[in-house]
This record gives C-alpha cells, sequence and structure tokens, in this order.
C-alpha cells in the first residue's frame, strides 16, 4: 500500500490527492481582459468595414482605437518608470 493511504484506503493527513491543489479562478475583471482580447479585433475590423459606409461608426472605432492605443502606452511608460525607479535603488 502507498505511503500516502491509510488503512481505509484514504489519503493520510498531510497528503493531498491532488499534490498541485486547485487552480486559482479568475477574477470578473481578469475575465473581461480576456474576452476583450479575444473579440476585440473582430469588433473593430467590423467597425471598420461598416465605417466605409457611415462615418459615425468609423470615428467610434477610430476612437475605440486611440484609446486602446493611448491605454497601453500608458501602462507601458508606468512599467518603464517602474524598470527605472528599481534599478536606482527605488531613488528618484
Amino acid at each position: 500500500m502507498s505511503e500516502k493511504r491509510n488503512a481505509q484506503v484514504r489519503f493520510a493527513p498531510g497528503h493531498e490527492g491532488n499534490p498541485n491543489g486547485r487552480r486559482p479562478r479568475k477574477t470578473p475583471e481578469q475575465k473581461r481582459l480576456e474576452a476583450i482580447e479575444r473579440d476585440a479585433p473582430a469588433l473593430v475590423e467590423r467597425g471598420l468595414t461598416v465605417g466605409m459606409t457611415d462615418n459615425q461608426v468609423l470615428a467610434q472605432s477610430l476612437a475605440y482605437l486611440t484609446e486602446c492605443l493611448r491605454t497601453r502606452n500608458i501602462q507601458a511608460e508606468a512599467e518603464l518608470h517602474a524598470i527605472k525607479y528599481t534599478a536606482l535603488g527605488g531613488v528618484h
């Protein structure tokens, strides 16, 4: 009999049946971000296709793209600032 099992064929204390444990759950924010990453390209493409005949849809699609790029730029700048701060030993 395995060392991990006791006489009743149950797992002995300190020995789990799943040593890696349960997978961590995704937060609602993580789920939304994954959905955006998955669906956004198709939605933007559709918006641009429709925008060829409708200027309002084209303007909204371009505004969305601009906001996405601006957000990524802000995130990249924050990461760069954190790297520089860490490299300087936490001194400004």
